[in-house]
């Protein structure tokens, strides 16, 4: 009897044990919609997630604001792991300042509207390449990395060795 009172409680216990862990995940900016494995959660950070299977599992954030981000995290049974993320802008305004002013610039190709100084959006925390050009001037390039945002360093340009023209060739 005593050996089979002692299943039984092994099996009761075995039952109120945590067979997962709990998962708990802080944003900077908080309100991140929380994505685990591929399904929503319906949580917003911050938020604790408890009795998540055991082994690793991806956790996805999304704001409307900024960019997605996604972590892989390894879960031990019974475990707890933490997950604290900084979110980047989607957009953010970066400022560009020549010496002299009055020069046109290009980013990604794409011409911003206005001669410096000048502000211009850059999205989705990406590399970005600005193009500085102005007559009697050498081109300069700059690349810019995601975090890249608000006034940059003033941009000296450089007379231009060569002289350069342009060309326009019509044909009909």
């Amino acid at each position: 009897a005593v050996g089979l009172f002692g299943v039984a409680a092994g099996l009761l216990l075995g039952r109120r044990a945590p067979s997962g862990g709990t998962l708990i995940v802080i944003s900077q900016p908080a309100g991140a919609e929380l994505v685990l494995d591929g399904k929503a959660t319906g949580e917003r950070t911050p938020a604790a997630l408890r009795d998540v299977g055991p082994g690793e599992h991806t956790v996805r954030l999304r704001h409307p604001s900024f960019s997605d981000l996604e972590r892989v995290v390894r879960l031990a049974v019974g475990g707890r792991q933490l997950v604290d993320a900084h979110l980047l802008p989607r957009t953010h305004t970066v400022d560009l300042n020549t010496v002299p002013a009055g020069a046109i610039a290009f980013v990604d190709g794409a011409l911003v509207a206005g001669k410096t100084p000048v502000s211009f959006e850059l999205t989705d925390g990406e590399y970005h390449v600005v193009r500085i050009e102005m007559v009697g001037y050498e081109t300069v390039i700059r690349k810019l990395k995601p975090e890249d945002s608000g006034p940059l360093p003033t941009i000296m340009l450089a007379a231009e060795k060569l002289p350069r023209g342009t060309i326009y060739v019509d044909a009909a």
